[in-house]
């Protein structure tokens, strides 16, 4: 079971801890914006399955690893979503 990330997969032994699971979520330099939303809820999605599947494994350190991005990522989500433009164009 890999860790998640928007774009591929970390090559970590999943029984090692990681002591920065998809950093960039918490590097001050991050930046994201509405356009990216779309890519934020995909990979918060993968990440609660890979939770489920770790959790289902037995694999606890895992689990939590996983718990942590997702945490991050719904973060994220939450500042963001309040910044969508209405659907009508209307502000």
């Amino acid at each position: 079971m890999q860790a998640s990330l928007p774009n591929g997969f970390c090559g970590r032994p999943p029984q090692q801890d990681c002591p920065h699971p998809n950093a960039c979520l918490t590097c001050p330099e991050f930046q994201t914006t509405v356009e990216f939303l779309p890519t934020h809820h995909r990979q918060a999605e993968e990440t609660r399955r890979l939770v489920a599947a770790a959790e289902a494994d037995g694999r606890s350190r895992l689990a939590e690893n996983h718990r942590v991005v997702l945490g991050h990522l719904e973060r994220i989500i939450d500042a963001l979503e309040p910044l969508v433009p209405p659907a009508d164009g209307n502000a």
